[in-house]
């Protein structure tokens, strides 16, 4: 599929940098990984719960990762970009991000 249609390509990578740079923006650490997985580095297990499921309430589903899939002090939530995410469907996940706040100091 990728030779048949390279614009899938192009579009997966737009897509992955344009959330990973919407969220630095927001001052979440998305770490240094370059893949269409982008994590949102918290630390906290109860501070990650917590946010993922603030960003359930406004509309959007993440994947909370904690201990023992990670080290202790490195939680963090496990957002995927996709080929097919329209830039309103970004739009809509950066927005619930500023809705559900910062982990830090509210957990």
């Amino acid at each position: 599929m990728a030779r048949r249609e390279p614009d899938r390509l192009e579009d997966l990578r737009r897509n992955t940098d344009a959330l990973r740079a919407g969220l630095r923006a927001r001052g979440f650490d998305t770490g240094k990984a370059a893949s269409a997985i982008v994590p949102v580095l918290v630390g906290d297990e109860v501070a990650t719960w917590r946010l993922a499921r603030r960003l359930f309430d406004e509309g959007v589903l993440v994947s909370a990762v904690v201990h023992p899939a990670v080290r202790r002090g490195a939680a963090r939530l496990r957002l995927c970009a996709t080929a097919a995410q329209s830039a309103a469907d970004l739009d809509e996940a950066l927005e619930a991000f500023d809705l559900a706040g910062r982990p830090a100091g509210d957990a």
